[in-house]
């Protein structure tokens, strides 16, 4: 009887998500992508590229086909039982920057993350993402597995409105190393 009442409740709401995006003369979302050969769902990115110049950069992550800023309401909807992973697409710099970085998730956009905060996600660095003059490396991707993050954040009720990722780097980047980051998605996978 349970799994009926959910199989009719998922049919009810991809009805209604869909009468929206017709009424609304938008494409569906989320979007479906295929990376490595495994299927994901794109449920907010960014709209344009991040450039990690000076010091902390804050970006909104949106819903995509919605063009809507992402809230912890919508993502705590997103959750309901999935995994989400946060992925940095598209690396790339002209020099090495000098410096890692460190990712948060959920800050207001004008709050200092601290070295132990909780909405921190993880760290890396550009290492083999370096532009040669005109030979261009092969831009990477950095993954990492947020579900117990927003659990923790949403249960705390610490998580930004609208939701976005802060980057922060750990020592001043170089001034000529252009590090950027293409895309910055999640994802249920």
């Amino acid at each position: 009887m349970r799994s009926r009442w959910k199989s009719q409740l998922c049919h009810a709401g991809a009805v209604a998500a869909m009468t929206i995006a017709i009424a609304w003369g938008r494409p569906l979302s989320p979007r479906v992508s295929r990376d490595n050969n495994v299927a994901s769902v794109t449920v907010a990115q960014t709209s344009d590229p991040v450039r990690l110049l000076k010091g902390t950069v804050w970006v909104p992550l949106r819903q995509p086909g919605f063009d809507t800023r992402l809230t912890p309401e919508v993502l705590r909807s997103i959750l309901n039982g999935q995994h989400l992973r946060l992925v940095l697409k598209d690396i790339s710099a002209d020099a090495q920057p000098g410096s890692a970085f460190n990712v948060y998730l959920g800050l207001a956009q004008a709050a200092a993350p601290a070295k132990d905060d909780s909405h921190y996600v993880g760290r890396f660095s550009f290492y083999n993402e370096i532009n040669a003059g005109a030979l261009k490396a092969t831009p990477s991707v950095r993954t990492y597995d947020i579900t117990p993050l927003v659990k923790r954040l949403l249960a705390s009720g610490t998580l930004g409105d609208p939701v976005g990722v802060t980057i922060a780097p750990e020592r001043t980047p170089d001034a000529n190393a252009n590090p950027t980051i293409g895309r910055i998605e999640i994802v249920k996978p």
